[in-house]
């Protein structure tokens, strides 16, 4: 007999863990299955924003996250090629901590599938995804798994398999256009960096920009962009990316004398065109469905957020007894309300790093009024400015069970 449950969701990642707790507290069978087995590394600016502890308190872990090897983050400096910087500490928040963490997605990503398990998901790793098809109105997932395949059956479908997901392309929702982007994303894992205490740091240099955070243990990240027509044509990309960084004499200067060392990740695209994140039976959330500007700082929210909404409106789907599009499409009004001012701002953000003779007039500005760039900064950090689960009509979601 095929294995049952209401809900399947490949990806188990913040997005996907988010919306298999939710789903679980509101008493559905969940399946979630990942590639990978955790804990897993992730390129990831490993930054959590202020503005996820209100998310993080809900998901029953805030306490928890502060137990993992972290630093806390309490300013935000940008400094730009020609030299020009600026230190802004960060707002005091309206609801939650006043600072944001640096913390590892192998350590965050971890607790969040405890947290899953710990809800009644039944959590499948190390199972990549063979097949999938759509029968009489369910879906049929043959999995490969270390003992072999198997098939599971699920009512509704969701995918949360990063910005590469292959459920998104299988269902084709995926532009092909997806893969003709300018920018690749980079992580490095330092020992140390100078000047970097209690801060995330963009620094922005020739063809790229690159953030940098403390995520405890001695251990600092650096997250960057690049022009992907550098790596390509260039040559080696630890040759290629130290002449870039060290054109920023601020960045130079907190990376040391020596060229990088240790392995490179790569993440590509960076960005892609708009996908359709709803279809009969099934939706996309996290970065399946909307990739944000990786600057800001705001992609674990945006996850986090995204999983909790999609989990909102399929239990509208399960109680109206309708999964169809129709259905589903609320999801996508919903997001696009919930999320038009920090899109807004998302935008803002990238056209000026993407225009750096702009930043510099900016700084100097913002150093002697703090406009334009503290108001940016407020509006990416602020949580109050965004509706959460908590501010919105979910009542029906029981509060998190006790967790040792």
């Amino acid at each position: 007999m095929i294995p049952s449950s209401d809900i399947g969701i490949v990806g188990a990642g913040p997005a996907g863990a988010t919306a298999a707790i939710s789903l679980a507290r509101r008493g559905y069978s969940v399946c979630l299955v990942d590639k990978a087995v955790f804990p897993r590394h992730k390129l990831c600016g490993d930054f959590l924003n202020p503005i996820n502890w209100p998310l993080l308190a809900w998901l029953g872990i805030a306490e928890h996250v502060l137990t993992l090897p972290h630093e806390k983050i309490s300013g935000f400096r940008i400094s730009t090629a020609a030299g020009r910087e600026a230190f802004f500490p960060f707002p005091t928040q309206a609801e939650g901590q006043g600072f944001g963490l640096g913390v590892s997605r192998l350590e965050f990503d971890h607790l969040l599938v405890r947290r899953a398990q710990t809800a009644g998901v039944k959590v499948l790793q190390g199972t990549r995804i063979k097949e999938l098809k759509r029968e009489n109105g369910h879906w049929f997932l043959t999995l490969m798994e270390p003992d072999g395949e198997k098939t599971i059956r699920a009512a509704f479908l969701i995918g949360a398999d990063g910005r590469n997901s292959w459920v998104a392309r299988h269902l084709g929702v995926a532009s092909h256009s997806e893969g003709e982007t300018e920018f690749i994303g980079l992580r490095l894992r330092l020992g140390e960096a100078n000047g970097l205490k209690g801060e995330v740091q963009i620094h922005l240099f020739p063809g790229g920009y690159a953030g940098l955070v403390g995520i405890g243990g001695g251990t600092v990240n650096l997250c960057l962009t690049l022009d992907a027509h550098e790596l390509k044509h260039n040559g080696p990309a630890g040759v290629i990316l130290w002449d870039r960084l060290r054109q920023n004499p601020q960045l130079k200067r907190a990376l040391g004398a020596d060229p990088l060392a240790g392995e490179i990740h790569s993440i590509y695209p960076v960005r892609y065109p708009r996908r359709r994140p709803f279809g009969d039976g099934f939706l996309l959330i996290g970065d399946a469905a909307f990739a944000p500007e990786p600057v800001t700082g705001e992609g674990v929210y945006f996850a986090l957020s995204s999983g909790e909404l999609g989990a909102g409106t399929v239990h509208q789907g399960f109680v109206k007894g309708d999964l169809s599009a129709h259905q589903t499409a609320s999801y996508e009004a919903a997001w696009r309300r919930r999320t038009a001012g920090r899109r807004r701002t998302n935008r803002l953000i990238r056209t000026l790093v993407n225009h750096p003779l702009w930043i510099g007039p900016l700084i100097g500005l913002s150093n002697r009024t703090a406009f334009p760039i503290r108001p940016l900064i407020r509006s990416v950090l602020n949580n109050s400015s965004q509706p959460t689960h908590m501010t919105e009509k979910h009542e029906d979601v029981p509060s998190p069970p006790p967790w040792p």
